[in-house]
């Protein structure tokens, strides 16, 4: 099952060992803006799964764009369980583990076993299901505001048999605005938790 997690940068630690928040099925609104009948809290991610509806319109519903607004800006996290298609998943994720088998370095160390690299960018691999998904768009767009620019891909690749983990790091270094800037995209390719090396955040 993949997940496409939303995130800022900062100093809190989840997995994404989550639960998941159903769409509402009433409509409640105080002086017309839509009120989700859900309520979170936890260690974990809110998960928030699309409906058939959505998923076959490409249209997301009003209720759920607000549920991510909300848990996004209060954890600093969302996660979108189901917005790209599973066979698009399986089909990358087959690809990287075969691309993985020569990799060039480990992240700080071959005790992380965790490798960066560049995802395959060639036309049969730049589908707009991953990287100009409307559902993530939508939710960028509230949040940054019309017409967010895709500007780096990268892959992290958590290979088993990690004996140490990386050190707590930012990925980049300079200034940021007083206005948020930039969101990070995250697209599991496969379930992950604590026991296959989770990417803390």
């Amino acid at each position: 099952m993949e997940a496409s997690t939303i995130h800022r940068h900062g100093d809190k630690r989840v997995s994404t060992e989550s639960r998941t928040v159903k769409p509402s099925k009433g409509r409640k609104s105080i002086h017309g803006a839509l009120i989700p009948d859900i309520e979170q809290h936890g260690d974990n991610p809110v998960v928030i799964r699309l409906i058939d509806e959505e998923l076959h319109t490409g249209k997301t519903r009003p209720e759920t764009l607000q549920q991510c607004l909300k848990y996004y800006h209060r954890d600093g996290l969302v996660v979108l369980e189901n917005a790209t298609p599973e066979a698009l998943v399986d089909k990358l994720y087959n690809k990287i583990v075969e691309d993985n088998k020569d990799f060039l370095q480990y992240n700080q160390g071959v005790a992380t076993k965790n490798v960066s690299r560049v995802p395959p960018l060639t036309p049969e691999w730049l589908s707009r299901d991953f990287y100009g998904n409307v559902h993530l768009t939508r939710v960028v767009e509230n949040l940054l505001g019309p017409r967010p620019e895709l500007r780096f891909i990268n892959s992290k690749v958590a290979c088993p048999g990690a004996t140490g983990r990386q050190a707590v790091h930012s990925d980049v270094n300079h200034q940021f605005p007083e206005i948020p800037f930039g969101i990070v995209m995250s697209i599991y390719l496969q379930d992950s938790d604590a026991s296959n090396g989770v990417t803390e955040i």
